[in-house]
């Protein structure tokens, strides 16, 4: 008796060379396509009895549930479905497709550039200001966009901005030096006796300066006979008795020596003031009624330009022909000037 060594239960093995109702049990049957499987086991329904609304993606969930219920067949895996609308699980990035580059910080890198060029040209102002404030500009528009589209390039954006700022910096402080040393240079050139110029100008004024500090030791003093105020040279040069004047009073003429000092036309009368005394009484200044040999009544009114000399004659009225008479004279142009210049002639 022959021993049954099928390990699977009872039954004895079949034999390689057996036939099964004419047909080999598994070596003539082919394994189905799982493709060509129906979708779903149960009947199915015409098409008046489908519904109508049925969307892609619960389609495709029973495609895939039916897939997954059909049994590998011959070793093989069950074909899945290709669905090229299916979005990838959450968390995951999206991949970008084929061919498509991400954007360039272009604006980002023209302020790069800019501000580069401005510092490295900041030697010739004009440019360097020019790319600075460019690369300042470039650099808030790139930032701008870059924020809005969440684009990459900010560091270089900010990078744009430090060196635009540096090159505007570094150009305005080069345009100062230079406008400076142009400065200097020209007038160097247009003034090359400055430094003589200089020293005519210090010693005017130190001539200047001695002459005010000779004005200020005779300023306040008593001169006799003849001196400097303000404004007029004067000299007294003579005394002498004259005619009776038309009132019948007794006279004397005294002749000056007048020299216009002041910038400006001035007459004896308009620049100095005369006074005679007899007695300490002030004489009063009279006039004759017929010509008097060298006697000028218009002298006293005379303009004499600066620098200009005259003799100038002036008649007084004596209180008495013996008492002696003082002559004094101080400058009518400067009344801080204490100056006055006198002279005593006696009559006998």
């Amino acid at each position: 008796m022959q021993e049954d060594n099928n390990p699977y239960g009872g039954g004895s093995m079949p034999q390689p060379n057996a036939q099964y109702n004419g047909q080999m049990p598994y070596a003539s049957q082919q394994p189905a396509d799982p493709v060509q499987q129906p979708v779903d086991s149960a009947p199915q329904k015409s098409m008046n009895q489908m519904p109508q609304q049925q969307t892609s993606d619960s389609a495709q969930q029973q495609t895939s549930d039916s897939a997954q219920q059909q049994p590998s067949m011959g070793g093989m895996p069950p074909q899945q479905p290709a669905n090229p609308t299916s979005q990838p699980p959450m968390g995951m990035p999206q991949q970008q497709p084929m061919g498509q580059m991400p954007k360039r910080p272009g604006m980002a890198l023209a302020a790069l550039i800019l501000g580069i060029v401005a510092i490295v040209m900041f030697w010739i102002p004009i440019v360097g200001i020019v790319c600075g404030i460019a690369a300042l500009v470039t650099g808030i528009m790139s930032m701008r966009k870059i924020k809005a589209n969440r684009l990459p390039g900010k560091g270089m954006s900010v990078a744009g901005l430090v060196t635009g700022i540096i090159g505007i910096v570094l150009s305005l402080v080069m345009f100062i030096a230079s406008f400076s040393i142009g400065m200097n240079m020209i007038n160097k050139v247009t003034n090359p006796s400055s430094s003589a110029t200089t020293s005519e100008s210090s010693k005017a004024k130190d001539d200047a300066q001695k002459g005010l500090d000779t004005y200020n030791k005779t300023k306040g003093k008593e001169l006799k006979g003849s001196g400097s105020f303000g404004g007029a040279d004067v000299k007294i040069v003579s005394a002498q008795k004259g005619p009776n004047d038309a009132e019948g009073h007794p006279t004397v003429v005294i002749t000056y020596q007048y020299k216009n000092t002041d910038n400006e036309n001035r007459s004896f009368m308009e620049g100095v003031q005369d006074k005679v005394f007899q007695k300490g009484v002030a004489l009063k200044s009279t006039f004759y009624s017929e010509d008097v040999q060298g006697y000028d009544m218009e002298s006293r009114d005379t303009t004499v330009q600066p620098d200009g000399s005259l003799n100038v004659t002036v008649a007084y009225a004596l209180s008495d022909e013996t008492s002696p008479i003082d002559v004094e004279l101080r400058s009518s142009v400067d009344f801080n000037d204490q100056t006055k210049i006198t002279q005593t002639f006696n009559l006998q």
